[in-house]
């Protein structure tokens, strides 16, 4: 996700008829109108289910119009988590609502981007104080119906932009495919509808809602998940035998889990839980701030040995009575290191997701670990005695302790068994020793020649105690693979059994196979590594030596040009037109051409285009230079290979086409990583799809990738106009591709990941919208800025980085 601007929150809370009434709203929004003017904001009004919380809205709204206040009004209640999302850098909001205040409440809430000048305090006594100056009087009268229309016109719909970020966030494939059902509490509230539109229709997973009518009153009860208000819940998911129930505040920011048999989940255990998910499913690291077990909780003893939960678990715990203070203090540190925080009544913060409580994304994630795990909605399945999910066992037989020891001796078979035949082939060798000191009797002929007994004792006993000892040392060897094992994470995956374990330290090497654009991007990565050399492109050493000297002050990274002289790549298209490949992309004729072959040809080549019946007279001049020394053994030494990014045609295939260095890429056992790119490109990857790039690398390197980076950001629709008006789209997976097999997503790709041509496909962010000034191709001297879309240094920095330490 984008890292989006943080907020602050300023309320007002009043039972109306004594100091929640109309004209104190709009004296109020008189007061914030002027300021927000001042300040140059444009002012998203919503609100939420509370009574009369759509008529304050519009008053509020007709206010700010008339002060001339750029104001957006929202036609539906929105959740709060929803309104926060919308905002950006230079909005505010003013939001109807009480929060999760008893019924007979309402008020506003103003949500703002942190900054120097702030707005004044909602308060009424403030408000008052103000008006009483007569620095900003009410208008008067008030607003005609015609500005009501008006008004009505300058909507804005956050539901479906908080629907389309949910979208992107969950595995919904896996939520959609299980068979659930889910009963869905909305208390009355904002969230009403947006659990079944996420999941969609055709889903074998059914949310089936309660409470989902607007009552402005909430049936006289507070809108908040609480055992005392949610009996109707617990009912129902027990006695219709349902999976799981959810329960979201009004205005969904709070969640309350029921599990199958009908109880309340304890927020602490619900918080491990969705930490596990983050931390084993997704790689997340963290701080889990929780507030401590209730009382007669399992967790309650449990919670007593902290190191032995972090220990299991992977994860730093902290237990606050104070959580929401924890949580901030830690989001306000410039190294932030909050994976999640859970208060007591169930307002989850989840920090990769979102810098402030959201219940639909909490609710999402735990539905997601749900299907991951069958469906078998079992929330107790932490690790190691954990909470309520294998409490400390009561009564245990010995055969309860023996058990778990014995089954981890499979894993030990191989080396135990050579360990084991190793000391037999030595006994036997000290026992014929000895029986040549003491002369022996003859032995019948088949002991004679299956003991060896033709060859003389004492070399015979020599050889089987040498054959002993290899066996020996190779049981031993294994085995302490088995209990020492060079690891890059501190925490080992769950299904793994580790005796001991110590850290791999020594710094990665890297190659980078990459254009010169991609250099630039991957410059920081330098900082992370040993050695990063870059291998530069055969047809570009101009762009190599521009890159060389500005990115001369970064340290641990190179250069090496993989031939003596500059080559130039022609590509022979699908209707046998020759053409150079730096010079498809003028030719919008050929837009729709695929490239059916590379060639390297000569530097001093001058033709750009030649047609089919021209071309046999330059493909004769082929060339296949060889490889420099230096280039050979950065490969031979790396530990990754990096390919891209960069223009799969023009920057990465054509050095492949260097015999020596296809070949000792191949003969390498570095991991290799490729970036994908993000659009297709005209006349040489139109309509490719991600296994379609990969499939070209196999075909020129003679291999597939080990891991593939695709980014799956959300492009916003006038970007994407942009490229389809250059006949280019995004790089994704196809349907089909997405049926191949699923592997366990890490700690910095939220996506789910699939196997594609035996590639590992990553699917993570990694891109970001600039402002890119363009020339004109037809008029040199004319240029536009346009958006772009581009990747990330920083994140594709941190998704790489992410996979060198798997490795």
């Amino acid at each position: 996700m984008t890292i989006r601007p943080r907020f602050v929150i300023n309320a007002w809370h009043g039972v109306y008829t004594v100091g929640f009434t109309r004209v104190h709203v709009e004296q109020v929004c008189a007061t914030l109108g002027q300021a927000i003017l001042q300040r140059k904001l444009t002012c998203v009004v919503a609100y939420d289910t509370r009574f009369m919380a759509n008529l304050f809205a519009l008053s509020a709204y007709h206010i700010f119009a008339q002060q001339g206040v750029a104001a957006i009004l929202c036609p539906t209640p929105i959740p709060v988590p929803a309104l926060q999302l919308a905002l950006k850098a230079d909005q505010c909001a003013v939001l109807i609502t009480a929060g999760n205040m008893p019924y007979w409440y309402n008020g506003i809430t103003v949500i703002e981007p942190t900054g120097a000048t702030r707005l004044p305090d909602v308060r009424p006594q403030m408000a008052v104080v103000a008006l009483a100056s007569g620095v900003f009087p009410i208008p008067d009268p008030p607003p005609s119906p015609n500005a009501m229309a008006t008004a009505v016109e300058r909507t804005r719909d956050v539901r479906g932009e908080y629907l389309d970020l949910l979208r992107t966030l969950i595995d919904l494939d896996a939520i959609r495919a299980a068979t659930m059902t889910i009963i869905v509490d909305v208390m009355n509230g904002t969230t009403a509808g947006l659990l079944p539109a996420v999941i969609g229709e055709g889903s074998y997973t059914k949310a089936v809602e309660i409470n989902r009518e607007a009552d402005p009153l909430f049936s006289y009860t507070t809108p908040l998940p609480a055992a005392a208000s949610l009996a109707r819940l617990r009912k129902l998911v027990h006695e219709s035998d349902s999976h799981l129930g959810l329960a979201f505040s009004a205005d969904g920011t709070a969640l309350m889990v029921i599990d199958k048999n009908g109880e309340p989940v304890d927020p602490l255990e619900l918080a491990l839980v969705l930490a596990t998910f983050l931390v084993r499913q997704q790689r997340q690291r963290g701080v889990v701030v929780a507030p401590p077990p209730l009382t007669g909780s399992p967790l309650e003893a449990a919670a007593q040995h902290l190191a032995t939960w972090e220990q299991a678990l992977g994860f730093k715990v902290e237990l606050s009575q104070h959580v929401a203070a924890r949580v901030a203090e830690l989001a306000a540190q410039e190294n932030n290191t909050l994976l999640m925080g859970m208060t007591a009544v169930g307002e989850c913060v989840l920090s990769r997701y979102a810098p402030y409580p959201d219940a639909l994304i909490s609710g999402l994630l735990l539905l997601e670990l749900v299907a991951r795990s069958g469906a078998a909605c079992d929330l107790n399945w932490m690790p190691c005695g954990v909470g309520s999910a294998h409490p400390a066992p009561r009564g245990e037989t010995p055969m309860d302790a023996i058990r778990p020891r014995l089954a981890s001796l499979v894993h030990l078979t191989r080396p135990l068994a050579l360990a084991f035949v190793g000391i037999v082939l030595m006994s036997l060798g000290f026992a014929f020793l000895l029986l040549w000191l003491i002369q022996p009797e003859p032995t019948p002929d088949l002991i004679y020649y299956a003991l060896l007994f033709f060859i003389p004792q004492p070399w015979r006993a020599l050889l089987l105690i040498s054959a002993g000892l290899v066996v020996l040392g190779l049981g031993i060897w294994y085995l302490s693979d088995m209990v020492v094992l060079p690891m890059p994470h501190g925490v080992a995956h769950e299904d793994e059994i580790v005796v001991s374990s110590r850290r791999d330290t020594r710094p990665l090497r890297v190659v980078v196979m990459s254009g010169g654009a991609g250099i630039l991007v991957l410059s920081d990565l330098s900082e992370s590594v040993q050695r990063m050399t870059c291998i530069t492109p055969v047809q570009d050493p101009v762009e190599y030596y521009y890159r060389a000297s500005n990115l001369g002050q970064l340290p641990n990274i190179y250069y090496i040009v993989p031939t003596p002289d500059p080559l130039k790549v022609y590509a022979e298209l699908d209707d046998g037109t020759l053409i150079n490949v730096m010079h498809i992309d003028h030719h919008p004729e050929l837009a729709r051409r695929h490239v059916a072959r590379l060639m390297l040809l000569p530097s001093h080549t001058t033709a750009r285009l030649l047609a089919p019946a021209e071309a046999p007279a330059l493909q004769q001049q082929v060339v296949n230079t060889p490889l420099p020394q230096v280039v050979r053994d950065a490969i031979h030494a790396a530990d990754a290979i990096i390919l891209g990014p960069g223009s799969l045609f023009e920057s990465i295939l054509p050095n492949f086409l260097l015999d020596e260095l296809r070949e000792a890429v191949q003969r390498s056992r570095a991991r290799t990583i490729y970036v994908c790119n993000l659009m297709t490109e005209p006349g040489l990857t139109s309509g490719f799809s991600v296994g379609d790039h990969i499939r070209q690398i196999k075909r020129y390197a003679g291999f597939t990738p080990d891991y593939v980076l695709v980014n799956v950001q959300r492009i916003d629709p006038d970007i994407r106009e942009i490229y389809a008006a250059a006949h280019q789209v995004p790089v994704y997976l196809t349907p089909e591709e997405y049926e191949e097999t699923s592997v366990p997503a890490s700690a910095q790709m939220v996506q789910k990941q699939v196997l594609v041509e035996g590639s590992v496909i990553i699917e993570t962010d990694l891109a970001s919208s600039v402002i890119q000034s363009r020339a004109s191709v037809t008029k040199p001297g004319e240029g536009r800025a346009v958006r772009v879309l581009r990747h990330d240094p920083e994140k594709l920095k941190l998704a790489i980085l992410e996979v060198l330490r798997q490795i």
